[in-house]
């Protein structure tokens, strides 16, 4: 998969033990036809290698991207990002599926840029690119916003893709 590397500048720790960033990564795997005997297997091993090939500690997948994707969409509630916000986050981490075209793109870079911004943390969303499950196309458009809402780095439409991303400041408290 293409890897495609951000840096943000370094920040400051609070105290030794706080380590100075966490670097994370998004991915957008390549999809087995749902269906399939082998789907899972499939899945699976590409999940694999993209965990090899990003090298970081944190890779966030779209939700069910091992077996196809139904229906749910935390990310788009702001209910959710409150209450994950008041547990004491550095970042709001989702996984999602947004449906594909430009009315979509900006509903997913609205609904990160609103969550980030609203409670001034990290914004790391996965989202399927091409098919899944019963969805011929979805979005991709998977990406890193910074607290002020601002995307930082960000994948295309075209599944395939991983976006490693260095979050300043973060305490792995990331949900």
């Amino acid at each position: 998969m293409p890897l495609a590397d951000v840096r943000t500048a370094p920040a400051t720790p609070a105290t030794p033990a706080v380590p100075a960033s966490v670097t994370v990564t998004v991915a957008q795997p390549v999809c087995a036809a749902p269906g399939r005997p082998d789907t899972l297997a499939v899945n699976a091993e590409r999940h694999a290698a993209a965990v090899r090939e990003a090298g970081t500690r944190l890779v966030v997948f779209p939700e069910l991207s091992l077996t196809g994707y139904d229906l749910t969409a935390p990310a788009a509630d702001p209910a959710h990002a409150e209450e994950t916000a008041a547990l004491g986050i550095d970042a709001y981490v989702a996984s999602t599926l947004y449906g594909p075209g430009p009315a979509q793109a900006e509903r997913l870079a609205g609904h990160l840029r609103e969550r980030t911004g609203a409670h001034a943390v990290w914004g790391v969303l996965s989202t399927s690119a091409g098919a899944s499950g019963e969805f011929a196309e979805t979005s991709g458009r998977s990406g890193v916003w910074a607290p002020d809402g601002t995307v930082v780095g960000q994948l295309g439409a075209e599944p395939g893709g991983l976006l490693r991303v260095e979050i300043p400041g973060a305490r792995e408290r990331l949900w």
